[in-house]
């Protein structure tokens, strides 16, 4: 496909994307295409300017306002995995106290055992 049409590999590698992510969009509706006549049957074509204008779209910096809801986002779930890491690690402390108390449980017993089996 020569000039104005790209293929779904050119598209994918003008975009940084996968053929795969390509044909999802086309299919989703997110990305017009044209099926066009190719040598093992029909293909999807791409024009070269609505692909160079989703570039230029994916390009752009994202708006201030974008990023700060992203940092406020991300500071939240962090909040949340420093709790979920302490309850982790006073879970793993009970467990080890439960564990020794077991121990000593186990030990005392086997020496019962072992002082009725005498």
């Amino acid at each position: 496909m020569a000039g104005e049409w790209l293929s779904v590999t050119e598209t994918a590698d003008l975009l940084g994307i996968s053929t795969r992510t390509v044909r999802r969009w086309i299919h989703q509706g997110k990305l017009a295409s044209e099926l066009q006549p190719g040598r093992h049957g029909p293909q999807y074509a791409i024009a070269r300017a609505v692909a160079e204008a989703l570039r230029q779209e994916r390009d752009k910096p994202a708006p201030l306002d974008a990023l700060v809801r992203q940092l406020t986002q991300l500071q939240h779930q962090f909040t949340l995995l420093q709790g979920q890491f302490e309850d982790l690690r006073q879970l793993c402390f009970d467990l080890r106290h439960e564990q020794e108390s077991l121990r000593r449980q186990l030990a005392h017993l086997r020496q019962k055992a072992a002082s009725d089996d005498e």
